[in-house]
């Protein structure tokens, strides 16, 4: 062989050696970059479990939160949807509340609202002189399956007048 092969060969083998040493790099910086997104996601978990469960107030027990679940439940054979809990059982939570507080505080989210609204009208509610006091409209952020939404919140403030 010449000295003119042999540095041909030389470069040919120093030019492989370099796209080596690049996709190496390149191979570091992925995992790099790897190791970053698993750290912050380990970090977001952590926050998450940190994060302080939402408090209940002192007087909890004049809240009736509304529930808008649902169960099956077959009649005469067929499958009929009905709600787990009708609006004379939180009436009913209602009355107590509001014999033991002086006021009951309606709390509901999501689909769950328009039965709040519908319930603070209830007829049996009326009859008894309990009104709305008060109305608060907001929403709450909520984590869920690592998705963050908005939900709808609304709280009912219910009061008697009269004797």
């Amino acid at each position: 062989m010449s000295i003119q092969e042999l540095e041909a060969r030389k470069r040919k083998v120093e030019e492989e050696l370099k796209e080596i040493e690049a996709e190496r790099r390149k191979a570091e910086a992925e995992l790099a970059k790897q190791a970053e997104k698993k750290k912050m996601e380990e970090k977001k978990a952590e926050e998450r479990k940190q994060k302080p469960a939402r408090e209940r107030p002192a007087d909890w027990d004049k809240y009736v939160p509304v529930s808008a679940r649902k169960q099956q439940v077959e009649v005469n054979g067929r499958k009929n949807v009905q709600f787990v809990t009708g609006l004379g059982s939180y009436a009913r939570d209602i009355k107590l509340a509001i014999s033991k507080f002086g006021e009951a505080v309606i709390l509901a989210r999501g689909v769950a609202i328009s039965r709040a609204v519908d319930l603070s009208q209830h007829k049996s509610l009326e009859a008894e002189g309990i009104v709305i006091k008060d109305v608060k409209i907001g929403h709450e952020d909520i984590e869920r399956e690592g998705r963050e939404r908005r939900v709808a919140e609304i709280k009912i403030v219910l009061v008697k007048v009269g004797g």
